[in-house]
């Protein structure tokens, strides 16, 4: 499988000493909808930093390598098919905030 962690290195995902609320970078983070909390984040990386991808086609084709995993697990009876044909995940435009914070497009902030 291909690393995504990568652009958490590359953007820093750190404080960078810039003015507070300025726009480190740009990525994007895949969401799952929560019937609970709303839509939240569903990836992190083994530091437990929320998973940034550099563009929406990587975040993308993470989602579809579960996908594809999930519809492993039907053809081999460990899933039924409603549940493995369901798409949960979707990817997100984020704004990478000097603190690590991750901003989305309505405003909503997670880290």
């Amino acid at each position: 499988m291909e690393d995504a962690d990568h652009f958490n290195d590359a953007a820093g995902l750190k404080p960078s000493g810039d003015k507070p609320g300025a726009v480190l970078a740009r990525g994007f983070c895949i969401f799952v909808d929560s019937v609970r909390d709303g839509y939240v984040p569903a990836s992190r990386c083994e530091q437990g930093t929320l998973r940034v991808f550099a563009t929406r086609p990587e975040a993308e084709r993470e989602i579809a390598r579960a996908m594809i995993g999930s519809l492993q697990e039907f053809i081999e009876d460990r899933k039924d098919f409603d549940d493995a044909t369901t798409l949960k995940e979707f990817a997100v435009d984020v704004d990478i905030l000097p603190d690590g914070k991750l901003v989305t497009e309505d405003g909503c902030t997670f880290e």
